[in-house]
């Protein structure tokens, strides 16, 4: 049973996990950015006579970091959960092999017990 506390709790892919943590810092970068883009770029088409187009690229600026900053956070999400996967399968593992001990046990002992009887059969014989 120790096995499987300390296969749940033993941190692995430590590089994974700060990929991880960089690919989200990175997402709420392009998301302040693509706002204060966003804002810059209406700041300087109030008073241009390209009020409607400084409006448009804004809308594009904002749609495009918004697919960037999804895509980030997605990916970040995946590597989050091929990490659980591994986690998973490893205390199914430990499981399944603590299983598989306990049965070679339980067979051994019952072997033995059946041998015993023969010899108790053999010895009343």
């Amino acid at each position: 049973m120790n096995k499987i506390i300390d296969a749940g709790n033993r941190e692995k892919y430590s590089a994974l996990r700060i990929i991880i943590l960089l690919l989200q810092a990175l997402g709420w970068i392009v998301i302040i950015l693509g706002i204060l883009f966003i804002f810059l770029r209406l700041g300087d088409s109030l008073n241009s006579e390209f009020f409607a187009l400084g409006i448009f690229t804004s809308l594009i600026i904002a749609f495009i970091a918004f697919i960037i900053s999804v895509a980030l956070f997605a990916t970040a999400e995946f590597l989050k959960l091929l990490i659980n996967i591994e986690q998973n399968v490893r205390v199914g593992q430990l499981t399944l092999s603590n299983i598989l001990d306990k049965i070679n046990q339980l067979s051994v002992v019952k072997e033995i017990s059946e041998s015993n009887k023969l010899s108790e059969l053999d010895s009343e014989i």
